[in-house]
């Protein structure tokens, strides 16, 4: 399968630090605020955004921490990928334990599958997948 993808993370107009991370296969990419443009050829293949959370501490560290739980194998169903998301959870809250003796971080978490003829979509908080078709 062919894929074109573009991705950029930006730290917005509030945050003094940009708390994006996002995952493209096996690559965590945070902190550029460069458009990149590519093209992956890839039987099966994981795409995801997770956003810090605003009004909780270290959003930076909550989304690379998700981000990084989720580098491995594709998902090819809604149990393994109910299974990575969780493991991703609980990732996060050992994070927030060890930083801050209790689990004050967050991030939201946005992400699609791709593996043969399938794709799932997940979403935790309020990032979100749109499909684009033509201008709509």
């Amino acid at each position: 399968m062919k894929i074109h993808c573009s991705y950029i993370t930006s730290r917005g107009k509030i945050r003094l630090n940009n708390e994006d991370s996002i995952l493209v296969g096996d690559r965590l990419i945070a902190i550029s605020e460069k458009i990149f443009h590519e093209t992956i050829e890839e039987d099966s293949i994981l795409f995801a955004v997770a956003d810090g959370m605003g009004g909780h501490s270290s959003g930076d560290v909550a989304s690379r921490t998700v981000i990084s739980s989720l580098i491995g194998s594709v998902p090819i169903n809604y149990s393994e990928t109910k299974k990575k998301i969780l493991k991703a959870k609980s990732n996060l809250e050992i994070a927030g334990e060890a930083i801050y003796s209790k689990k004050n971080i967050g991030t939201t978490l946005s992400g699609i599958s791709f593996s043969g003829d399938r794709c799932i979509v997940f979403h935790s908080g309020d990032s979100r997948i749109y499909r684009l078709r033509g201008s709509e």
